[in-house]
């Protein structure tokens, strides 16, 4: 049953009426999850909604994926303390192909699903139309009360009132979707609990109909911050944004304490497996790492990539061992410089012309960025016959 796989892969949070809905969901029933297009891509944080979608699917439910183009316009200001930047119709039509195509990689082949943008219904509203039928049923005493609402008014911070709608628009689309489509679950994040109620309550009033929200927990490392951004920038799903290799590499390299928790999270192994890696300590943990790498690259980048990538890593490390070794005493080195400790390079503007051209790989990934930081340890490549292992010793 889908709640017992959600709970038993540590994704549960919370549900606004959890043994109802168990009733419910005995038989097929439809779910919806939304995405705002704020960017070309999803990232890593997103998979927890898209192993969801996954799970609908796999226990014969019919997921409801909405594009959120019309409520990104305004944007949700759940954890935010300023207000984002707004982006064109061209933006956010450019930013719909990316995120779909990141929906696509988790859908199932031959398993229903259905995908709506919500522009289609919001955008035909009467402003004075849409007051009149929903303005009265949003407290604003109650909207107030949220956490992500009270944290922005106690801390001093502006919460316009295009944000404020957000949570009004969200809570539409679910009775609408409820009206449309016998829509009767909507599934987010733990931070979205708020909207989810707003909807939940909008269908009873005006129905008077019990429906359901039911949120997950989030991908959050060992010390609770959210994981899906490194210094380098988010863990983009779509190859297009973070090539495979790089992909695969961040889940191998993550930190030992929060390999297992993604592993139930993220990776559709079966339990007992993870069971038994979970017993793995010390050097002993670096399996369950390359599991990991390898199951979540295969579920989003397909099995080819993902063992071909795997291949890739093993290569590298063995082709490591016999590498010439440059040690850095600093905490971090541009490329420029790092160029310039080889031998045979003999000023800052020839290393500088050779990154531009192409000739200079990390972890066998071309870099034209001259100034790029460097701050891991890495394998620099440049040209085909000189290869170094890059370790930073401070």
């Amino acid at each position: 049953m889908l709640i017992q796989d959600l709970q038993s892969r540590k994704l549960f949070y919370q549900c606004t009426n959890l043994e109802l809905l168990k009733e419910h969901m005995q038989s097929p029933q439809k779910a919806y999850i939304g995405f705002d297009c704020t960017a070309d891509s999803l990232h890593i944080g997103s998979m927890i909604q898209l192993l969801a979608i996954r799970k609908l699917q796999q226990h014969d439910h019919i997921p409801i994926i909405i594009l959120g183009s019309a409520t990104t316009r305004i944007g949700d200001p759940s954890g935010k303390n300023e207000m984002r930047k707004m982006l064109s119709h061209e933006e956010i039509e450019y930013n719909k192909k990316g995120v779909l195509e990141s929906i696509n990689k988790f859908l199932i082949p031959g398993k229903k699903a259905i995908i709506l943008d919500n522009n289609s219904w919001l955008s035909e509203l009467k402003y004075t139309e849409f007051l009149g039928d929903m303005g009265t049923m949003f407290s604003v005493n109650k909207m107030i009360s949220f956490d992500n609402v009270k944290h922005r008014l106690k801390q001093g911070l502006n919460l316009s009132f295009l944000e404020f709608n957000y949570m009004i628009l969200q809570g539409y689309d679910f009775w609408y979707l409820y009206k449309n489509y016998d829509c009767i679950l909507q599934i987010g994040g733990s931070d979205q609990w708020a909207n989810i109620v707003n909807g939940v309550e909008l269908v009873k009033k005006r129905e008077g109909t019990v429906v359901f929200g039911l949120t997950t927990t989030l991908l959050t490392n060992h010390l609770n911050k959210k994981m899906g951004k490194t210094e380098k920038g988010a863990v983009w799903l779509n190859e297009s944004k973070l090539p495979v290799y790089s992909f695969w590499q961040y889940f191998r390299n993550m930190h030992d304490q929060d390999c297992i928790n993604a592993l139930y999270k993220l990776t559709e192994l079966p339990i007992d497996e993870i069971q038994r890696l979970e017993k793995l300590k010390g050097q002993a943990l670096n399996e369950a790492k390359h599991i990991l790498a390898t199951e979540v690259t295969e579920l989003c980048h397909g099995k080819e990539k993902s063992l071909s990538v795997a291949q890739q890593a093993k290569d590298n490390f063995e082709m490591q061992t016999n590498l010439l070794k440059i040690h850095i005493a600093s905490k971090s080195i541009q490329l420029v410089d790092l160029v310039l400790k080889i031998d045979h390079i003999e000023s800052k503007s020839v290393a500088k012309r050779l990154i531009q051209s192409g000739a200079v790989k990390l972890n066998n990934i071309v870099v034209k960025e001259p100034f790029v930081n460097i701050t891991e340890n890495t394998v620099l490549k440049v040209s085909k016959k000189h290869i170094f292992d890059i370790i930073f010793t401070s």
